[in-house]
C-alpha cells in the first residue's frame, strides 16, 4: 500500500467519507467510478488500464494482509483449526 503524506490522506479521506456505500452493489459502484475518473484524467491507454488493474490487485492483497488474515486467525483460535 502506498503510504502517501498525511495531509494528502486527510484531504482524500474528507472527500471519500461522503461515499457512504450501504451494500456491496454501492461499494462496487463507488470503486468503479473512482477507477473511471482516474482513467478519464490519465487517458484511455494500456498504461492507465494496467495501473488501475495493479492498484485494485494491490488493494485486494493489502486488505487481506491487514484485515482478513488477522480476522481469520482470530476465528481459528476461537473455533479451532480445520
Amino acid at each position: 500500500m502506498p503510504y502517501i503524506k498525511k495531509d494528502k490522506r486527510l484531504y482524500l479521506r474528507s472527500h471519500l467519507d461522503y461515499a457512504d456505500a450501504q451494500d456491496i452493489g454501492e461499494l462496487t459502484y463507488c470503486l468503479y467510478v473512482l477507477c473511471l475518473n482516474y482513467i478519464y484524467k490519465k487517458g484511455l491507454r494500456y498504461e492507465t488500464l494496467a495501473a488501475v488493474n495493479g492498484a485494485l490487485t494491490n488493494t485486494i492483497q493489502e486488505l487481506y494482509r491487514r484485515i482478513a488474515a488477522s480476522y481469520e486467525d482470530s476465528k481459528m483460535r476461537e473455533n479451532g483449526d480445520v
